[in-house]
């Protein structure tokens, strides 16, 4: 166990998911360095923030639902898998949502190959999301689109990989829909924010 108030050592991801700091925060590992899963970027630092609100787990438990019913196998959805950036064993994430598409048991704390993976977006942590994980998540070959949908408000972007280059696509409203066509799934908003609340 380390102090949590001195800066980690850099780790590889087989050190990283043996680490534990003590703090009972949970951690990704980036570029080698541990970070606060839930952060934001002050002053260029990075800052624990609180856990998810009650609707995040709710947005989450209900895509999660809905990947489950519309899914075909061998693909299938997990929640609170961790990824690793491909060819790199210094970059780890948790992410909220991710499908795997191959048969049997996944062998310890990483979902090899997934194609699909669903991050819910807070003001808080739109930056990071949709910025350094976001390029890593689409480095990642086996990944074929990443959907970020938002905590605060029926609304979601979608990236695509379309054959050699990535399209993004705005959602808004619990008309629209996530069209997942090499999954051969759409994922409505209104399904999405099924018995969800805004301000």
């Amino acid at each position: 166990m380390s102090d949590p108030q001195r800066t980690p050592p850099r780790m590889t991801i087989e050190e990283f998911l043996v680490w534990d700091d003590g703090s009972g925060i949970s951690y990704e590992l980036f570029e080698g360095r541990p970070i606060p899963r839930h952060v934001e970027f002050v002053n260029g630092r990075p800052v624990a923030q609180a856990a998810p609100a009650a609707e995040h787990a709710a947005i989450v438990a209900n895509i999660s639902g809905e990947l489950r019913n519309r899914l075909r196998p061998p693909c299938r959805p997990f929640s609170e898998v961790g990824i690793a950036v491909s060819d790199r064993d210094d970059t780890w994430y948790q992410a909220d949502i991710a499908v795997f598409c191959a048969e049997g048991r996944i062998a310890g704390s990483m979902l090899p190959n997934p194609v699909l993976v669903v991050e819910g977006s807070s003001p808080g942590t739109a930056g990071k999301d949709e910025g350094l994980k976001l390029t890593d998540y689409c480095a990642i070959p086996s990944v074929q689109a990443v959907l970020f949908v938002a905590v605060d408000r029926p609304e979601a972007r979608l990236i695509r990989r379309v054959a050699d280059h990535w399209e993004i696509e705005f959602l808004r409203g619990p008309d629209a829909t996530a069209r997942l066509p090499f999954l051969d799934v759409e994922l409505p908003l209104s399904e999405i924010y099924r018995g969800v609340a805004f301000d």
